[in-house]
């Protein structure tokens, strides 16, 4: 099962939410070299920051060129909503379907 997050950012325009599909998983995973059974660690900062660019470019959100110029024009956010909100309860294991 592909986890869908939703991250809610502001890139100076007002808020904008954009989801994570399989597409943007896969960016993430070829620029971290990480799969999603990696998540069971963790989301760090960096890549909250990938998931959001990549997730606004699929959603054709206007983004600058490089992952550096995006992290920078946040103003507000990422946070995270979606199956991240609930989280996993204690002794549950994320599992890579």
């Amino acid at each position: 099962m592909i986890p869908q997050l939703d991250i809610t950012l502001d890139l100076g325009e007002g808020p904008v939410t954009v989801v994570t599909s399989l597409p943007v998983w896969m960016a993430w995973e070829k620029q971290t070299g990480k799969t999603l059974t990696d998540l069971q660690n963790g989301i760090g900062a960096t890549d909250l920051a990938i998931l959001a660019y990549e997730g606004c470019k699929v959603a054709k959100v206007v983004v600058p060129a490089t992952l550096d110029g995006f992290s920078r024009k946040i103003v507000d956010g990422p946070s995270l909503g979606g199956d991240a909100a609930a989280g996993p309860t204690e002794g549950e294991p994320f599992t890579d379907n």
